[in-house]
């Protein structure tokens, strides 16, 4: 039998999936999905083949030492390659389940809220929504994810969270100011960096935290209630992971966030909304046999972290990304409301405006819900064709 190399092996293996996965992203059934993301796909294949490429050419001048070190290295650059191989896979499923259009249209209006939100904060986003495993974002495609089958009104919110982890990365200061080393100041990381430092604050809890602070500070209650309504674990609410904070923890931060963000307006104009889905969450958690409240003096940490977080939105983005149209968004739930269940109610909807937008009818929706004057169903069916028409 012929004499193998393994390692070689493996490396031509690992520029044969490279290749397989780049090309994939030529497909025409993606359509022009492809072109949203396909720039940063290419950097990324394009450094990996530079990489493996220059292992493969350094081979035949290995000795043993060189070829134990070319075998480490031949494992880390797979490990990259696995992720973005992943990525790029994660990426066509959702570009072909949106071609055919299983998500009812849901994810065209996640774009809208997304693009909406780096419009406002002037921070670059021109990739996609699909539809995954779970709700999550990546640096390496900037692609935001939401949970499958969640395609409805309901879940769309999430987005905003989502894109809140982008906003951690991209938000500089807007004074221009440099740290002591001349490099650009990133606001939201120092604030994480200082609540590690100062309190032992997680910085991965630090993030999520801001992402659902950035949520509710854009999108309002919509948000809020996504997040309490479809997200937290009222059986272990007390429970950090590795990656996110306490469940409970969440609940208070965001709707003492809800609560700053309406405080400005002399009587708060989502009192009541909050008050209702606080004594839900606290029911739902006592009849899960837990405890429905949080620490003092934890409670004392997260409003800390509130105001610091406050502030780095307040000073480094415009004022009109603070959700304020919540007037609209009640007249909004009263038309969703008396048009739910009319399966022949198409645009134009005669009583949008065109200052309307899609965080409106998550808002109009919500409280529509909430209200509970029509079917759940029939409200979300109603309020999904709404938002569509107030895309911008």
């Amino acid at each position: 039998m012929a004499d193998y190399d393994l390692l070689t092996i493996r490396l031509d293996a690992l520029t044969t999936d490279l290749e397989r996965a780049e090309t994939a992203l030529d497909n025409p059934k993606l359509g022009d999905l492809a072109g949203l993301v396909r720039n940063r796909f290419e950097v990324q294949f394009g450094r990996l083949h530079r990489k493996v490429g220059g292992l493969v050419e350094a081979l035949d001048n290995n000795d043993a030492e060189s070829r134990r070190e070319t075998w480490e290295m031949y494992r880390k650059y797979q490990a990259k390659s696995d992720h973005l191989i992943e990525e790029c896979a994660d990426f066509i499923q959702g570009a072909l389940a949106r071609s055919a259009n299983v998500d009812l249209g849901a994810a065209e209006v996640a774009d809208d809220l997304a693009e909406y939100l780096a419009n406002i904060t002037e921070i670059g986003w021109s990739k996609m929504t699909i539809f995954g495993e779970m709700d999550f974002t990546t640096r390496s495609s900037g692609i935001i994810r939401l949970a499958f089958p969640h395609f409805d009104v309901w879940s769309i919110p999430i987005v905003g969270h989502e894109f809140g982890h982008h906003v951690i990365e991209e938000l500089r200061d807007a004074t221009g100011a440099q740290d002591d080393k001349d490099r650009e100041v990133f606001p939201v990381i120092d604030v994480v960096n200082k609540h590690k430092k100062d309190s032992g604050l997680k910085r991965q809890w630090g993030r999520e935290l801001f992402s659902d602070f950035f949520a509710t500070y854009s999108l309002g209650p919509a948000f809020v209630v996504s997040l309490i309504f479809g997200q937290l674990d009222a059986v272990y609410p007390h429970s950090p992971s590795a990656t996110h904070p306490k469940s409970s923890w969440r609940a208070a931060f965001s709707l003492a966030a809800l609560d700053r963000l309406g405080s400005g307006t002399g009587i708060n104009p989502f009192a009541t909304l909050a008050e209702s889905v606080r004594g839900t969450w606290s029911e739902a958690m006592l009849s899960a046999g837990q405890a429905d409240d949080v620490p003092a003096e934890e409670l004392e940490q997260l409003n800390t972290l509130l105001d610091d977080f406050w502030s780095v939105l307040v000073d480094n983005t415009p004022k009109t990304l603070q959700y304020s149209a919540w007037t609209r968004a009640q007249q909004l739930s009263l038309q969703i409301t008396a048009a739910a269940g009319n399966r022949h109610a198409n645009p134009p909807f005669e009583f949008l405006k065109s200052t309307d937008t899609v965080r409106d009818v998550l808002n109009g929706a919500w409280r529509a819900r909430l209200l509970g004057e029509a079917p759940t169903d029939d409200i979300a069916e109603i309020s999904l064709r709404v938002a569509r028409a107030a895309m911008g």
